[in-house]
Order: structure tokens, then sequence, then C-alpha cells
């Protein structure tokens, strides 16, 4: 298929900022074989060409690296749908609906590579983190939030009674007295 064939989504309603598109242009230069795993899926305008419902940035991406033409399989028709549903498809094939799990990330994949592949790390490191001065003394910015974040107005007086005699015992019997004899009077007690 001739890239002269498809033009860019008129009313696309996504934006790609520059460093960003330039990764997707690297990308798409690597590992082309993706855009057939994940084609562009597109509608015919009434001009006879084709646009992106979905894959409008990866279009663009293609157009920056001169592609002359593309495989059949990198594009999906989707003609049949309404308007309707090509609008709603265009907002959902956008959406992301997951989160990343930071943990995973950190320790089972490599932070350059998942840079290099537009994974936005975020910079843990806030105004309340520890800082250390090379010598290694601890200095803090910490600030406390003392407002409460949590509603436990679902939680009895009754329940807070009962919770807090079952941690008095268990501290009391987990406590290891120690017998003492008062050197003056002779007395025994106990202390902890």
């Amino acid at each position: 298929m001739k890239i002269s064939q498809l033009k860019l989504n008129p009313n696309n309603p996504r934006l790609i900022k520059d460093d960003k598109f330039k990764k997707l242009v690297t990308s798409l230069r690597e590992f082309p074989e993706m855009m057939a795993k994940r084609p562009m899926v597109c509608v015919t305008d009434t001009d006879g060409k084709l646009y992106p419902l979905g894959g409008n940035m990866r279009l663009k991406a293609l157009q920056e690296l001169k592609y002359k033409e593309i495989p059949d399989s990198w594009v999906m028709l989707a003609d049949e749908w309404s308007e309707e549903k090509r609008k709603e498809f265009t907002i959902k094939d956008n959406v992301s609906f997951g989160e990343w799990d930071w943990d995973r990330l950190a320790n089972v994949w490599n932070v350059e590579e998942l840079t290099e592949w537009s994974v936005d790390i975020p910079n843990f490191e806030t105004d309340n983190d520890i800082k250390f001065r090379p010598n290694l003394e601890p200095t803090t910015n910490f600030r406390p939030n003392l407002e409460p974040t949590t509603n436990y107005s679902d939680v009895t007086k009754e329940q807070i009674q009962k919770e807090a005699e079952r941690l008095a015992k268990q501290m009391l019997s987990s406590r290891e007295l120690t017998d003492v004899i008062c050197p003056e009077c002779g007395a025994t007690f106990q202390i902890d």
C-alpha cells in the first residue's frame, strides 16, 4: 500500500511532544515488525484516502521516516463502523486502563531499555525524601502530613476497646519480669 493513500486524522484528539515523537520514530525504525502485530485501524474518507482512528502518531512517524510503501498488514479497515463507533474507538484506543507495576519494572526490567522504549520512569525523589550528604550524615526535609487521610467512622468504639484489651493482654503476657530484692529492706518485687 502506498503511504500516499493514507492521511492523518483531521480530528485526532491526541498530541505527541517532540521528545516522545522522536522516540516513536526510533521505535518504528528499529522494530517495524511491530506494525504487523498492531496495525493502524483506518477508515476511508470521502476523498478516498484512509485515515487512522487508531495509529495516527504511528502514521506520522512512518511519514517522518520517509516510507513510500507499507505492507497491507499494517492497516486494518473499519469502514463498516458507524460514526459513533468510530469516535468511541478513537478515544478508547488511546485510553490507558492499566498501571505500571513499578516494583516489577524495577526488579525485572532494564531501566535504560524502558526509558528507550518511552516508558516515563518517575523520579520518586521528593522534598519529603531523606537526603544524604557526602559524609553520610542524614538530613531531612520531611514534613509530615498531620491531617488524617482515612475516615475510620465505620470502626465502633466497642471494636477499638476490644482490640486495645487484646493488645494489652498480649503485651503483658510477653513481658519478662525480673525478681529484685531491695538491698536495704530485703523486700522482693518484680520489674520489667
